[in-house]
């Protein structure tokens, strides 16, 4: 074993099925974790505590589609808020009073389909 180098195993593992490379790719990643009992034993714990709570309706779950919107609406908001702390140069300590909110003002613009067209001639000559 000690002359089979590193392509051949490589090449011999990828004529495995998928399952099977799949387990050993698993095995080998464990092999690199150190185990802990201590912390193996707290996610156990933790994970089945969790369960429990789900089983017991003491938790209300969310909609995965909802938590992004909310996700998608609180990362807006921060980015807002950095683009105006950056356009007024002031510190970013600075009060949440009158920062713009993201999704305010859905559907109270509206867009012509010839919106990229060039202006006509009357616009730019002032007849309009």
């Amino acid at each position: 074993m000690a002359n089979v180098t590193y392509d051949e195993i490589f090449g011999a593992v990828l004529t495995l099925p998928p399952l099977y490379r799949a387990m050993l790719a698993e095995h080998l990643l464990k092999s690199l974790d150190e185990i802990n009992p201590e912390v193996e034993t707290a996610w156990e714990t933790e994970i089945a505590n969790r369960i429990q709570t789900i089983d017991e309706s003491q938790v209300a779950l969310i909609p995965a589609d909802e938590i992004l919107q909310r996700l998608r609406n609180r990362l807006a908001t921060k980015l807002l808020q950095w683009v105006e702390v950056k356009i007024n140069k002031e510190p970013q300590s600075m009060p949440n009073k009158g920062l713009r909110q993201p999704g305010l003002g859905l559907g109270s613009c509206i867009f012509n389909d010839d919106f990229d067209d060039p202006l006509p001639d009357e616009f730019w000559l002032g007849e309009t």
